[in-house]
């Protein structure tokens, strides 16, 4: 008889070796698909805004001036959003990210996003609600709590119709408080949500008005908030809306 258990063992190892490989060029393809494609598209349109702007501005009317320079903040925000989401991403990937958690004043985090967020919503005639009470406190790191919560936000916006709402708030269940962010927009399919935060099935949709993504935002969400010791979920019903819920640590005293 021939003992296998070392062949075996090195069997396994080398399939175990050979899944992450093909993992890591899914990430890889994944990223240089993200450049190459979502990049450039927004930067196209930089370029077409600045150069009417600095070739024309003259023959232009004040509405299009505005009308133009609106255009640019837009895909600059966009852009911002997509290239910070990038660097998390990467940081994820090589294990690099620096945790350094604190008490996190959660109304006035949340009061401030909502102003960044706020022209994206003003377009479509949304209502940002911000529920939390003032002086709510939670244990995070704040700067993974803010990329959580504006991602949370700017999904909500780009899938809610006109003259939507979004609405922030927390309630204290057990030793935690648990943060939702709840919108009246499209919903989400049933048979699209275990995908939703999985770093290898990244996809995106497109929003209510065409707003385009790159599938990263929600794996995002579930990392950072795994690695402040909550769990996130989603309650939705088609065409109805979604509520997106995440739990953090009550601050420390």
């Amino acid at each position: 008889m021939i003992d296998l258990t070392e062949y075996k063992k090195v069997e396994n190892s080398l399939n175990k070796t050979n899944k992450k490989l093909k993992l890591l060029n899914l990430a890889k393809d994944k990223f240089f698909s993200i450049i190459a494609h979502d990049l450039r598209n927004p930067f196209q349109s930089l370029l077409g805004f600045s150069e009417i702007l600095a070739t024309e501005i003259d023959t232009l009317s004040n509405e299009e001036i505005v009308s133009f320079s609106k255009g640019l903040n837009d895909d600059l925000r966009n852009i911002y959003g997509l290239l910070d989401n990038l660097l998390q991403w990467s940081m994820i990937q090589r294990n690099i990210f620096d945790y350094k958690p604190g008490n996190v004043n959660l109304h006035d985090l949340v009061s401030k996003i909502i102003g960044i967020s706020n022209q994206s919503a003003k377009d479509k005639n949304i209502t940002v609600f911000n529920n939390i009470e003032d002086g709510t406190f939670v244990y995070a790191d704040s700067s993974m709590l803010r990329s959580v919560i504006q991602n949370l936000i700017v999904n909500a916006i780009k899938f809610t119709k006109q003259e939507g709402r979004v609405f922030i708030s927390s309630i204290e269940k057990n030793n935690f408080i648990e943060v939702s962010v709840e919108d009246t927009g499209t919903g989400i399919a049933t048979k699209l949500i275990p995908n939703l935060f999985n770093f290898n099935t990244m996809f995106t949709t497109n929003g209510t008005e065409g707003e385009n993504g790159t599938g990263l935002g929600l794996p995002l969400c579930k990392e950072l908030v795994e690695r402040n010791e909550g769990k996130i979920w989603v309650e939705t019903e088609r065409g109805k809306g979604s509520k997106f819920i995440f739990t953090l640590l009550k601050p420390v005293s």
